[in-house]
């Protein structure tokens, strides 16, 4: 078995690919989490006024407005502890803060050795596994976003050209066929 010697610039590519995976998933799990905390807050603003409008509606002797505001904020609350919108935010703030622990421990005035490399990227698909399905479309959209950060785009290729519609979308579900299409340029 041949075995070629990884040329310096291989290394620092192999170095940059992991600086830049672990960035985009800091991204992507913010956003997540951002979104989940939303859908929590909303949840919960909604409840609130619900219930003082069903407590408003008791005192003026509406019964059926009163039952109806109740109803509106158990369905509310059921909703956030069914979906578990604050569990999700929690765990995507978690996937946040151990990517970040990851990337801080890139070194960027020096070269990693085979080891450390090994190590972190071991570390890497350690919390890759633990993540939840990814919503590739949001991946795009993540890593789109850390190539404009980090001046990359200008070098090797635009931005992924992604309408409001699909980006408003993209927590919903995957959109993983449309996302493929994105990442290799084509759409």
């Amino acid at each position: 078995m041949d075995v070629t010697p990884e040329t310096p610039q291989a290394r620092k590519w192999r170095v940059h690919e992991l600086r830049f995976d672990a960035q985009r998933s800091i991204r992507y799990h913010a956003r997540r989490r951002a979104w989940f905390e939303t859908w929590h807050n909303l949840t919960l603003i909604l409840a609130m006024f619900a219930s003082s409008a069903a407590a408003a509606a008791a005192f003026r002797g509406l019964p059926l407005a009163s039952i109806s505001f109740s109803a509106g904020v158990a369905l509310l609350l059921a909703t956030d502890v069914v979906i578990g919108f604050s569990r999700k935010a929690a765990l995507h703030n978690s996937l946040q803060q151990r990517f970040a622990n990851i990337e801080q421990r890139i070194p960027v005035l020096r070269e990693l050795s085979e080891s450390e490399f090994e190590e972190l990227r071991a570390r890497q698909i350690e919390v890759e596994q633990e993540e939840p399905p990814v919503k590739r479309l949001l991946d795009v959209l993540c890593h789109s976003e850390n190539w404009r950060a980090t001046d990359r785009a200008a070098d090797l290729r635009p931005a992924a050209n992604i309408p409001w519609r699909r980006r408003v979308l993209a927590h919903l579900w995957s959109q993983a066929s449309y996302a493929s299409r994105v990442g290799q340029g084509q759409a």
